[in-house]
């Protein structure tokens, strides 16, 4: 027998409508294909059919699912005034931080972590959880193995060198740094 540990990357859908769930999946496919569709409510035969011909993996759920055990925060500081989350220690996995400010990390942010920041974000050490940010920017030093940046909706996945993400007139601009 193998055994592997894996972080489970997952769509979670609500109640979806056939015809413009399909739409969605058609647009996102190639994003979408590594990922498993979680789809609450009642099930849906042309959803169902549309799936199994993509050969995508999904499950259906008739009541809300808890997919994580809990939600823990790592240990953190606010800056002078309460404006910046200052994050000190790495990042656990099974650990969320949600900060509706600017975020600056300064150690590792372990596989099976998540983080959601409103604001910017800087992260000093390598990322190999998951980040979403919707900030107006966002410089990382490296995303490693595992580590997935969302940012916009723009994913980005392993890669050594460092990025500069802007959101600038209404779309992501983003640069490699060394």
């Amino acid at each position: 027998m193998r055994v592997k540990q894996t972080n489970l990357r997952c769509f979670e859908f609500e109640s979806p409508d056939a015809e413009e769930f399909i739409e969605y999946i058609k647009t996102h496919e190639a994003l979408l294909k590594s990922y498993v569709f979680l789809l609450k409510g009642r099930f849906d035969a042309e959803i169902d059919r549309f799936l199994k011909e993509g050969k995508f993996v999904y499950a259906w759920a008739e009541r809300s699912v808890r997919l994580f055990s809990r939600s823990v925060s790592a240990p953190v500081l606010r800056s002078e005034g309460g404006k910046t989350l200052i994050v000190r220690k790495p990042v656990r996995s099974g650990e969320t931080i949600r900060a509706d400010s600017d975020a600056i990390f300064l150690a590792r942010v372990n596989s099976g972590s998540r983080i959601e920041v409103s604001g910017c974000v800087t992260l000093l050490a390598p990322l190999f959880g998951m980040l979403v940010c919707e900030g107006g920017c966002a410089l990382l030093r490296g995303i490693g193995k595992g580590g997935l940046l969302i940012f916009h909706g723009a994913v980005f996945e392993e890669r050594e060198t460092g990025l500069r993400c802007f959101w600038e007139n209404g779309r992501a601009e983003i640069e490699e740094m060394e």
